[in-house]
């Protein structure tokens, strides 16, 4: 018995087994982590049905480079406070936009016109009308660069909404490289 208890004395436990509260730590410095990730530099979101670009259909989930156009703060100080060091887009360029009279709701648009251009709104009398600095044009909007999101990167996958998850989940749809 004697040579039992010195071959064990000299094992240690593992330091998981002394310290029960280290797993539960890591999960929830995990998830800060990925929350901080997704609300200041990617994010991810549905493509409606009906949208015009060229590669995506409806259902495909999009990631989203939120620091495209400058680092967009998920809290606002004010709506011109939004963007830190602020990066235009260029005009043809495809982008997510938060809608001006819909808070909370996103579209895929593209850009038609940049601050410095000319827009003929339709269904108005009026002459066309010049961008002011900061203010873009899109197929349907006129925006802000607060309303802004980021530029789509990627599919990362595509779900049919007339099925279930499984037979519905598009194969062919996983990681496609968006111009």
């Amino acid at each position: 018995m004697v040579t039992v208890k010195r071959y064990f004395k000299g094992i240690r436990k593992p330091d998981c087994a002394r310290s029960w509260w280290s797993f539960p730590l890591a999960i929830i410095v995990v998830g800060v982590l990925l929350l901080f990730v997704r609300g200041f530099f990617f994010t991810q979101m549905s493509v409606a049905e009906g949208t015009l670009h060229p590669i995506l259909i409806g259902g495909d989930r999009i990631l989203v480079n939120r620091t495209a156009y400058g680092l967009r703060l998920p809290f606002a100080f004010g709506e011109s406070k939004r963007h830190l060091a602020s990066t235009p887009p260029k005009k043809g360029e495809w982008c997510i936009i938060e809608l001006p009279n819909q808070p909370g709701e996103y579209a895929l648009e593209r850009i038609t016109a940049v601050e410095g251009e000319y827009v003929k709104i339709e269904g108005s009398n009026d002459a066309a009308k010049r961008l002011e600095k900061g203010t873009y044009a899109t197929e349907k909007y006129i925006i802000q660069h607060q309303h802004l999101v980021g530029r789509p990167i990627c599919t990362t996958y595509s779900i049919d909404r007339q099925r279930s998850f499984v037979k519905g989940l598009r194969t062919d749809r996983f990681f496609i490289s968006l111009p």
